[in-house]
């Protein structure tokens, strides 16, 4: 990326950097596109900064792509444990990296496949300072690797920057000292290919390499979740242009997927993701998320179309009307494109023009590689029939389930209604929907159903198939039972929310920081402390059960939805937090915490990571 600056903003250095490349004395160590963070970036996302990044290269130095072959990481919070298998699949043979562990500093890195990679991990720092005892533990740490030399980094620059004349002079002069090591300038391949002849004495490290900083998981979420939004919406995007591709005479839409995946790649860097930049970063980034959007939803409804136009619909009746409906006007009406996109991820809907009147026709795209059972929304704009005789069915005329959810009404003289209805979905495939007027009397699964026999606040409960879960009012989980087991899995109250107040006095990296987490001074439990009003409540249908409530406290206000999909075992929570809480240096820095403690023990947990998963 830094190159394609420079490339874009002074043309004329940018020439002479590749004059220097080819003379052999500027040496290219990148081989992805920024130094980006490690463990919240998807196993894809990995890739594709290789993939991109020897492509520019190729095209823009003429070095093959045989010929990139170290991933330069300094200043990387964490690595996690599918590096090694990541980089050899893009052809990478040799990582240099700094935190992280501090273990060994020459190793061989192997993934749980066997893959493994060559990894120099500095000794002392990425951006020293030239001084007369530069070398002076150069005879003890090679004794110890059983080499007979060393590289020293060097330069001014906050991620290990230039050299200055100052440096070049001073080294210049130490390799003049008859009683000193010798000093030489060289490169990061010849020294990593002088460590290649050694490797079989260096030890062999599995596993992931974590981690430092850990407030950068949390810092700045916006810029978490608009990474999340960006992988998840290219990944929707290109597979559909694919099949569309494939399948449907769609057009490929290779040029606009490619900018949106380098604009995304940018927001990787491990000062931007993590959340360690200025605000000025984070607006940045957030642009680019704009950006992403742009690309990814103008090919993916491309896509849809091509698919849409070639699904033979001819067999579904329809009638004439007299007025069109709108087809998506406002589709963002109520949240409902976003649900769609980030909420539900993998199922798309398109409305197709075949259907007209009381007869609406939905195709189902399912853009992941596993079948999806699930509940989905997705609006009917301009219903001119009765909605109390309003049927789904799918194209062999079997029932599906639904219910009219909350939102719709009015939006620029266009009504709408929310339809969620719980469909199955095959991998990579589609299903097609029928919604008309049917010769039913009833409404179907409408919700807001009140027994006023019973007193319904009484015992807040979401349960389907398998598995219950009850809250008390202070809408803390009280029991979660597995149904099929009969077990308890809650011991104590859980699914609460609290505040607590970070220690800012420690002489961490700065004071006060978005990197690091300072211990808990005082922590309040928000649900037991503030009054929790439960706004909304739907147990009347067996698609999607749910509990939405309110907490206001300090400054602040948390609005949750929790939910119980049918055959799912799964509680889902939706939380918005209006949070205006703020440092004082009386009381410390102000965190939200969401606690789910569980009443069993376990010796370790699986996690997902790129590409794979790991105990811990």
């Amino acid at each position: 990326s830094t190159y394609k600056i420079v490339e874009k903003h002074d043309p004329e250095m940018f020439e002479e950097i590749k004059e220097m490349v080819k003379m052999g004395r500027w040496e290219v160590t990148a081989s992805t596109w920024v130094e980006g963070d490690k463990n919240m970036t998807s196993g894809e996302s990995q890739a594709r900064h290789i993939l991109y990044t020897k492509k520019y290269f190729k095209e823009k130095f003429g070095i093959p792509f045989d010929s990139i072959l170290l991933d330069y990481e300094p200043d990387t919070f964490g690595h996690n444990a599918q590096v090694p298998e990541i980089l050899e699949k893009g052809g990478i043979k040799y990582y240099y990296h700094c935190r992280g562990s501090e273990s060994h500093c020459i190793y061989n890195w192997k993934s749980p496949s066997g893959a493994s990679v060559l990894v120099f991990r500095e000794p002392d720092w990425y951006n020293t300072i030239i001084t007369y005892d530069y070398a002076d533990y150069l005879p003890s740490f090679c004794k110890e690797h059983d080499i007979d030399r060393l590289i020293r980094v060097y330069g001014v620059g906050d991620h290990g920057g230039g050299p200055t004349r100052r440096d070049i002079e001073r080294l210049t002069d130490m390799s003049t000292w008859p009683c000193y090591a010798k000093i030489e300038f060289g490169s990061y391949r010849t020294f990593f290919e002088y460590l290649e002849t050694k490797r079989e004495n260096f030890p062999t490290v599995e596993g992931e390499l974590n981690f430092v900083f850990t407030g950068c998981y949390s810092s700045e979420s916006r810029i978490k979740m608009a990474n999340r939004m960006a992988e998840d919406s290219l990944n929707t995007a290109e597979t559909l242009t694919a099949l569309a591709n494939a399948f449907a005479n769609g057009k490929p839409y290779t040029k606009g997927y490619t900018k949106a995946w380098i604009k995304t790649l940018f927001n990787h860097f491990h000062d931007i993701l993590p959340g360690s930049g200025i605000r000025e970063t984070r607006e940045h980034a957030l642009a680019y998320l704009q950006e992403v959007l742009g690309y990814t939803y103008a090919g993916r409804s491309k896509s849809l179309i091509a698919f849409a136009e070639s699904i033979d619909t001819s067999s579904i009746k329809t009638e004439d009307d007299k007025e069109s409906f709108a087809d998506g006007a406002g589709m963002g009406f109520k949240g409902v494109a976003q649900q769609n996109s980030a909420l539900v991820r993998g199922l798309e809907t398109q409305i197709v023009n075949t259907g007209c009147g009381k007869t609406r026709i939905f195709h189902i795209f399912n853009t992941t590689a596993y079948d999806r059972s699930e509940a989905l929304e997705f609006p009917i704009w301009d219903y001119p029939g009765k909605l109390e005789k309003l049927e789904i069915k799918d194209a062999d005329g079997n029932d599906v389930p639904f219910y009219i959810s909350k939102g719709g009404g009015g939006f620029w003289a266009h009504t709408c209604v929310n339809i969620t209805a719980f469909v199955t979905v095959p991998a990579f495939g589609y299903i097609t929907l029928i919604a008309r007027e049917g010769e039913s009397k009833h409404l179907p699964y409408i919700m807001y159903f009140w027994n006023p026999r019973v007193e319904y606040y009484q015992d807040f409960v979401l349960e389907n198939d398998r598995i219950v879960a009850r809250f008390d009012r202070s809408m803390q989980l009280v029991s979660l039972v597995d149904k099929k087991t009969n077990k308890e899995l809650i011991k104590d109250k859980s699914g609460f929310f609290s505040i607590c107040w970070q220690n800012h006095k420690l002489p961490t990296v700065t004071t006060g920081n978005a990197w690091v987490e300072g211990y808990v001074l005082k922590e309040q439990n928000i649900n037991e402390n503030y009054p929790v009003f439960v706004t909304e409540m739907n147990n009347g249908n067996d698609i999607r059960k749910y509990i939405c409530y309110e907490i206001e406290f300090g400054k602040s206000k948390i609005s949750a939805t929790v939910s119980l999909d049918r055959n799912s075992t799964v509680l889902k929570y939706k939380v918005d937090a209006d949070w205006h809480e703020i440092f004082t240096s009386e009381e410390g820095i102000p965190a939200l915490k969401f606690h789910l403690p569980f009443g069993f023990e376990v010796n370790e947990y699986e996690y997902e990571i790129a590409f794979g998963t790991v105990k811990r």
